[in-house]
């Protein structure tokens, strides 16, 4: 940190993110810190290498910081981090410590990860901003695969601004920040976790919608345009689909691990390698088919929309911490490999309810912009403890 304060006063920082404390989840590997996985099978372990997205940050200046909780293995139970909002309640997983530090004010940002719902889903309950980049876009080298066909690297922040800052430096692309975009239409999507969700926090986020619209924004749901509503319609198998791949995708390594210490594993990493065990490669075959439909899909709709729009989570974070919340809001995005926000808008009963903003594969700085839009552009911005960095 000292060596970085000196290359700012010298105008010759490494990168914009030279000196930013940084904490890394605890399923990504670091050189100096044990890397335990949220399980007893890994305590104390250490790998006495950095992970590819450690390893940039380095190299760009960033100060590795420590490890933040992880549930077990992401995808398991829960550890023992709290809401810092309200202790009583869940930060959801997996990446529970990395959104829980954040919105503490202990660190501006932090790594996480997103096979389903992982980045979006413990921003929205801590009120900070999650980013879930193109599938790909980010390595994953030296990070515990779960499904490696849509595992993704993810960023936790206080502001759009230090979230986009942190994946560029882990590209490698230095890329600033892009500038804020109105958008000229919206699609907004109900998801299968629509029918789940509290009359109250409907009503929350139709009023976002309505304010948006207020902006002279169209914004079209399924009941407003049909190529919406057939999305819909293919995107009530996709909680399903995910699991399924999800499973498959879990018999290396953890059958594995299975074999060799069974105890140590929780009952949901058991379920799962059991699920993956007894099904067919066809029918993994299948949710892979459906998922490039998906992705065909939604193809078919750039350019005639500028973004996507829905909750980031099922609700306000639940009481106690067994309960880290639904998966259906962030699943679909998570299957389709593209770029999502959550953005701390919304707020329920005096906690915070993230804003998803959905955008097209490999157009991550068109989402961000237009997210950065939607973010600035508002009657009142409730902050719930975060904290960004300061940059002169």
């Amino acid at each position: 940190a000292d060596e970085a304060s000196r290359r700012w006063r010298e105008g010759r920082p490494l990168s914009r993110v030279d000196g930013m404390p940084v904490g890394i989840k605890d399923i990504i590997e670091t050189r100096d810190f044990p890397t335990a996985m949220g399980s007893p099978l890994f305590a104390g372990w250490r790998s006495n290498r950095d992970a590819a997205c450690v390893h940039a940050l380095r190299e760009a200046g960033a100060v590795i910081v420590g490890k933040t909780v992880a549930t077990e293995f992401a995808v398991g139970a829960a550890g023992p981090t709290r809401n810092p909002l309200d202790p009583a309640r869940t930060p959801a997983g997996s990446s529970s410590g990395s959104a829980a530090a954040v919105a503490a004010g202990m660190l501006p940002a932090a790594l996480a990860t997103q096979t389903q719902s992982s980045t979006l889903r413990p921003a929205s309950f801590c009120g900070v901003f999650g980013f879930k980049p193109t599938f790909g876009r980010l390595s994953l080298g030296g990070v515990h695969p779960l499904a490696p066909s849509h595992d993704h690297l993810g960023v936790i922040a206080g502001s759009i601004e230090d979230a986009w800052l942190c994946a560029s430096a882990l590209s490698r692309s230095q890329e600033g920040l892009p500038p804020a975009r109105k958008p000229q239409r919206l699609a907004w999507l109900k998801t299968a976790g629509w029918k789940a969700l509290e009359d109250g926090v409907r009503g929350r986020l139709t009023a976002r919608l309505e304010g948006l619209a207020a902006e002279r924004i169209q914004v079209l749901g399924e009941g407003d345009d049909p190529e919406v509503a057939d999305l819909e319609a293919a995107l009530s198998g996709a909680d399903e689909a995910s699991e399924d791949i999800l499973a498959y995708e879990m018999r290396w390594p953890f059958g594995a691990y299975l074999e060799a210490s069974a105890e140590k594993l929780g009952d949901r990493v058991r379920e799962l390698v059991a699920r993956g065990c007894a099904m067919s490669e066809t029918v993994y075959r299948e949710r892979i088919a459906y998922r490039d439909d998906l992705r065909a899909r939604l193809a078919r709709l750039r350019g005639k929309f500028d973004a996507f729009v829905s909750l980031a989570a099922s609700g306000i974070a639940p009481l106690g911490l067994a309960n880290t919340g639904a998966r259906s809001f962030p699943i679909p995005w998570s299957l389709m490999g593209a770029p999502s926000l959550s953005l701390p808008l919304l707020s329920y009963d005096e906690l915070p309810l993230g804003l998803q903003v959905m955008g097209f594969p490999d157009s991550d700085a068109d989402a961000v912009s237009i997210a950065r839009w939607i973010d600035e552009t508002k009657a009142a911005k409730t902050t719930f403890g975060r904290t960004t960095t300061t940059r002169n």
